[in-house]
């Protein structure tokens, strides 16, 4: 009675085996091992690596990276970033880091034009029509148009 018990069991754990032999996860983990230069072993060892503490994955650390860049600015699209800001960033810069680089110049060229035309302003003999003196009556030209 035990042997057919167990031959019983045998075809039971045989058809578990071939299920999992045919679950598409493996095909995944051996294209992400591939993708890693790994033997699906190797690449097995390495994340239980990282699960143990070890450094973020580069693709973690990226959408990581995207989450602090958009609580930092929530008003700011993916369309709305520049591409020097983006090559900055493939360049190693951090996303909010040139971003601000980017901002900071924005506004440094606004308050140089904005210096610029009061400057032009100030140093302008005005026009003929003038701005001073428009609220006062000038008593020549009051006696003379009259």
């Amino acid at each position: 009675m035990s042997l057919a018990q167990k031959g019983l069991d045998y075809d039971h754990i045989r058809q578990e085996r071939d299920e999992l032999r045919r679950d598409p996860a493996w095909e995944v983990l051996d294209a992400f091992a591939a993708r890693s230069g790994l033997s699906r072993g190797e690449y097995v060892r390495a994340l239980k690596e990282q699960m143990a503490g070890a450094a973020p994955s580069p693709e973690e650390g990226r959408w990581a990276e995207y989450r602090r860049f958009f609580e930092a600015y929530p008003e700011v699209g993916v369309a709305d970033i520049p591409d020097e800001v983006w090559r900055r960033a493939a360049a190693g810069e951090p996303l909010v880091e040139a971003y601000r680089r980017h901002e900071n110049a924005q506004l440094k060229a606004k308050l140089a034009a904005l210096e610029q035309n009061e400057r032009n302003r100030q140093a302008a003999v005005g026009s003929l029509a003038g701005e001073a003196g428009q609220d006062e009556a000038d008593p020549f030209l009051q006696g003379f148009f009259e």
